[in-house]
């Protein structure tokens, strides 16, 4: 398998994760048994990467950059791209991308590991650019430009990216989560566990424009199509009743979390 691992000249967090790459020793390529590891320096920012999947020849696609966020807690975040809803940061509006799901539920269990002293270990809400059509996930260093230097951090996500792509990957199911808030801590739990992978997650501030359509895209947008839906059911709001109707016209299993 070949991973393209993605970095923006114009992203503080990403320079500083290519630099812990280098120093591991992935300076252009790197060959574990599992897959083939080359390191990409664009221009444009990250989530402005539309089609870079026809540009790059590789299986999967990592984009390793900055998170940021108003809190600024120092955070360690990995998640799958996509808007549901308008398209304010690259990408399109109410399509997402296929998720890498089980190198995401791996990156959070590793990220949460290594993550330093005072570091959150978050899976966020789907979100933002670019739209490609080949799987792909973001991994981010935050909140704000001192998250973004921070060389320890920087060493997690790197180490946590070489790490994913060295050893074999646990067998699990795909499922999505609706409802709560955008770092997903109800998710959490179940990305620690061994049986589901969480790929989309689509947080309230969104469920406005989650339609039967969209609940389609989250559920096949996907190495592997969701077998279960978890609902976040008090984070669904006064969406409950809609969001319960439209996931059990799919007839997938789900259930409610708290």
């Amino acid at each position: 398998m070949k991973v393209a691992i993605i970095i923006s000249g114009k992203d503080t967090a990403g320079r500083n994760i290519k630099e812990q790459l280098e120093k591991i020793g992935l300076s252009n390529k790197f060959s574990t048994e599992q897959a083939e590891l080359f390191l990409n320096y664009v221009n444009e920012d990250s989530i402005r990467c539309e089609n870079i999947d026809k540009e790059i020849d590789a299986d999967l696609f990592v984009f390793a950059t900055k998170h940021a966020s108003k809190s600024k807690i120092p955070s360690l975040t990995v998640h799958a791209p996509g808007n549901i809803g308008s398209a304010l940061y690259g990408g399109k509006e109410n399509l997402i991308c296929i998720a890498a799901e089980r190198y995401i539920k791996r990156c959070f269990q590793l990220l949460s590991q290594k993550k330093p002293e005072g570091f959150d270990a978050i899976q966020e809400a789907t979100h933002h650019g670019p739209l490609i059509e080949k799987p792909c996930f973001f991994i981010e260093l935050g909140s704000d430009e001192e998250g973004w230097k921070n060389k320890e951090g920087a060493k997690a996500v790197a180490e946590t990216i070489i790490e994913c792509f060295s050893t074999p990957i646990s067998e699990c199911k795909t499922a999505i989560g609706i409802g709560g808030m955008h770092h997903s801590p109800n998710f959490a739990k179940i990305m620690r566990g061994n049986e589901y992978a969480i790929s989309h997650v689509c947080a309230k501030y969104n469920l406005e424009f989650l339609d039967e359509e969209m609940l389609n895209q989250m559920i096949n947008r996907s190495m592997t199509p969701a077998e279960k839906i978890f609902l976040d059911w008090k984070g669904l709001g006064e969406h409950k009743e809609r969001i319960k109707s439209l996931v059990e016209k799919t007839g997938i299993a789900w259930e409610k979390i708290k």
